[in-house]
């Protein structure tokens, strides 16, 4: 049997659509971008294509996460806060930890030969996803040591 106050508000249910939509905004967005970089591999664009949407992309995504962030408790704030600065720095020195690795044993696993733009273009990705995966885990951890 449910009661009457079991049920979310008015208010609450707007709030739970609105945070819904910004997560299915962003996830179009990311989309788009990967579809426009596969397409970009495929088609001759003038080379200020691809900065011009990233800087719009980063534009709109900062968009987003402000008026995200003002929806938030303060209870999700404090779990990305602390996700960010310990996940976050965890996974930029373990990305560090890779790209020393890395170049110390280039030439033994073969990637020697690539140039000053390849090695840059993978280690900014590998740092990305590393902080990203940082950040994941240490929100999820945040979280269930208050569950």
């Amino acid at each position: 049997m449910a009661f009457d106050d079991d049920r979310p508000s008015e208010r609450e249910i707007r709030h739970r659509r609105k945070i819904t939509g910004i997560h299915v905004a962003s996830l179009l967005i990311g989309l788009a971008v990967g579809v426009l970089t596969v397409v970009a591999q495929h088609r001759d664009f003038p080379p200020w294509v691809m900065p011009a949407v990233t800087a719009a992309v980063f534009a709109a995504g900062m968009g987003l996460t402000l008026y995200w962030w003002r929806q938030i408790d303060e209870a999700a704030r404090a779990a990305h806060l602390e996700a960010f600065f310990w996940g976050g720095m965890s996974g930029l020195m373990a990305a560090l930890v890779a790209a020393t690795i890395v170049l110390s044993y280039r030439e033994t696993i073969g990637l020697d030969g690539r140039s000053a733009a390849v090695w840059f273009t993978n280690g900014v990705f590998a740092t990305f996803l590393a902080t990203t995966a940082g950040y994941a885990l240490a929100w999820l951890a945040w979280w269930l040591r208050r569950r």
